[in-house]
């Protein structure tokens, strides 16, 4: 009996191990999945602030060169076509 109980015994630690190891595996994962989020969020407001800076900057250059005045107000059918694209 004493053999039963321990190879029973070994065979749940073991399970517990493989069980810890999933559950690591699965945090890491989901802490993967929650940076790339953040990073690709992190990319598209750069990429709106630059659009931003750029059309300040027009704004700015056609101001002071006396040319056509620029609206600082962007088209945002720009910004729907790329967050359509981007889901």
């Amino acid at each position: 009996m004493k053999s039963a109980s321990t190879s029973i015994e070994a065979l749940m630690a073991e399970l517990r191990a493989a069980s810890a190891d999933l559950a690591k595996s699965a945090a890491i994962g989901t802490s993967r999945m929650v940076l790339r989020s953040r990073l690709s969020n992190a990319i598209r407001d750069a990429e709106k602030a630059e659009r931003a800076a750029e059309n300040l900057r027009a704004a700015a250059s056609a101001i002071v060169t006396g040319h056509e005045q620029i609206g600082l107000v962007p088209d945002p059918t720009g910004d729907i076509e790329m967050e359509r694209a981007d889901t």
